[in-house]
């Protein structure tokens, strides 16, 4: 491929990405008041509950135990990160968030996981 094919398709790839990469645009805001709230996993824990808060702040309610951590979401990538204390012991959650609504929600974990999640009310 000569030089001039080369610039031209990162030129084009250029463009996409900035023009698909808007951190303040509302799609990404508004996938973070999404996650806000309690989330049932139900995948992975029986009964487990997720509840994210606005602060930052994470609970996770499991057969009537509470963990608590903190949790941070990156619009760019769609990456939501979840640490918490789990029998002394610190805990990392690393998910892409593949689909959001107001009731479900669906993640893929590192290591290819697949959790589905439904919104408490």
């Amino acid at each position: 491929m000569n030089k001039m094919a080369v610039i031209v398709l990162l030129a084009i790839g250029n463009m996409f990405f900035t023009a698909c990469s808007k951190d303040g645009d509302n799609g990404t805001s508004n996938e973070k008041k999404l996650i806000i709230g309690t989330w049932i996993d139900r995948n992975h824990f029986t009964d487990a509950e997720w509840t994210f808060s606005s602060s930052g702040q994470l609970t996770l309610n499991w057969s009537g135990t509470d963990e608590h951590g903190t949790w941070s979401y990156e619009p760019s990538t769609h990456m939501l990160y979840r640490d918490f204390s789990w029998n002394s012991n610190t805990i990392h959650y690393s998910d892409i968030i593949q689909s959001i609504t107001s009731e479900h929600m669906v993640t893929i974990g590192m290591d290819g996981n697949i959790t589905n999640f439904s919104k408490k009310n």
